[in-house]
């Protein structure tokens, strides 16, 4: 029996497959239509189609990959897939109508309408027929159990094995009272299953779903139906008769999306901003002694430690006494370091980090150790922050500003927990647009 692994590699090269067979028939019948060519052995000798080939497939795996067409491939339904494949192979034809197909030699209008017909219609129709047909292999194993998920329940264990299916390798049921014993483990789980969800137990996953793995199922057989916001966190299977329970809003594609746009965002910034990052640097190295880039170990994602990167704008060795926060009027902010704080320039350095993984352009700000466990006697909630990236700017940041002490830190959590609550692209484009109009008036301190 192959491991689930290899199954998602099979309906992988089905796609590299599809995309090779439907290029190919369409090359064939665009040479062959427009009189390029005498036959299809004659039309296949053409480079451009040994470029397509390679190209074509290559690239809408990445564009399939980054919509989350491979995630989860066990659980999709087949409407789902036509669905996702019509809207993707549409987009394609497009990039390939205002690409590839421009080098025709016949221009009148109605032949590139008739070329993004048939175009768009070979591929969708290969790319359903082979995605089905390998969706429907997979699936059908799946149910049948040759497919295995290892799963842990949580709640009464009666109930759980009454919602079994076969794919389910039920390794252990613990209870909701032992769950926070088991968050060390339960991340090595592809599923959990949840006998009963009140709200308790909600805010319990909620504020430690920073110790789940992304890629896991989180299945809930009953629900409380009176509290909404439980409710409007799950997704009824109706197939199963089973919840799903989502507690990230953004879908996987803006979050991949959302990775691609912070390395592509942060390597022109660096670029651009080298030439002012050159003159702050020999500022900073004429008024005090000390590193020009000064680096501090915070907590970020699943509170994995990193080195965030700044402008040195304090005198060296700030911190001789301890961890303390800044606040209006710091004796040990330098004259360079006040101006570099008022328009935040002192944060350029984490565009790097950005490009390393450790953080994104918008999401929470990172904390210091000390003070995350300062903060997680005060509020229950706080530990929902470290579930994303941390980023360069939040909503805290555009609508609270710095914090000069705990109490301050967790008036600005609450605008950056209303963020992770509504996460989305464009949300991260109107904070960066706002966080532009802040740096312009210059509120920073």
């Amino acid at each position: 029996m192959w491991h689930k692994t290899y199954y998602k590699i099979a309906y992988l090269l089905s796609d590299l497959l599809a995309g090779g067979l439907a290029w190919s028939v369409f090359f064939c019948y665009r040479k062959l239509s427009i009189s390029e060519a005498s036959s299809i052995r004659e039309a296949l000798l053409d480079p451009m189609y040994y470029v397509g080939i390679v190209v074509i497939p290559l690239a809408s795996l990445i564009a399939w990959n980054i919509a989350g067409s491979y995630h989860r491939i066990f659980r999709r339904s087949r409407l789902n897939v036509i669905y996702e494949t019509t809207i993707g192979v549409f987009i394609g034809s497009l990039v390939l109508l205002f690409t590839i197909l421009t080098d025709d030699t016949t221009l009148e209008h109605y032949s590139y309408v008739r070329s993004f017909l048939v175009l768009f219609s070979i591929h969708w129709i290969v790319y359903v027929v082979i995605r089905l047909s390998a969706l429907t292999t997979i699936s059908s194993k799946f149910k049948k159990g040759q497919i295995q998920i290892s799963t842990i329940g949580v709640g009464k264990e009666e109930i759980i094995n009454l919602s079994l299916n076969n794919y389910h390798k039920l390794i252990k049921v613990i209870s909701t009272v032992d769950l926070n014993k088991h968050f060390s483990v339960i991340k090595d789980y592809d599923e959990i299953l949840i006998a009963h969800l009140d709200r308790p137990l909600y805010d319990l996953i909620k504020n430690n779903q920073y110790r789940f793995n992304k890629n896991q199922v989180i299945t809930v057989i009953e629900t409380d139906l009176a509290d909404s916001q439980v409710i409007s966190s799950l997704d009824y299977n109706y197939a199963s008769g089973l919840y799903h329970l989502h507690y990230d809003p953004m879908p996987l594609w803006q979050n991949n999306l959302k990775r691609i746009l912070d390395i592509f965002l942060s390597c022109i910034a660096v670029i651009l901003l080298l030439p002012m990052s050159i003159i702050i640097s020999l500022l900073i190295k004429i008024e005090s002694k000390g590193e020009v880039i000064f680096e501090q170990v915070r907590l970020g994602k699943n509170l994995q430690p990193f080195k965030i990167k700044k402008f040195r704008s304090m005198v060296d060795n700030a911190e001789e006494q301890g961890p303390q926060l800044s606040y209006l009027g710091d004796e040990r902010i330098t004259q360079v370091g006040k101006i570099l704080r008022r328009y935040r320039l002192d944060e350029i350095p984490q565009f790097i980090n950005v490009i390393q993984g450790d953080m994104s352009l918008v999401g929470p700000r990172p904390e210091r150790q000390y003070f995350i466990e300062q903060l997680k006697d005060r509020s229950d909630y706080i530990m929902r922050l470290y579930s994303v990236k941390p980023g360069i700017t939040s909503w805290g940041q555009v609508k609270f500003g710095y914090a000069s002490n705990v109490d301050q830190i967790l008036q600005r959590a609450k605008f950056d927990l209303l963020y992770l609550e509504n996460r989305s692209l464009f949300l991260d484009f109107k904070i960066m647009f706002y966080t532009i109009s802040v740096l312009l008036k210059g509120k920073g301190h």
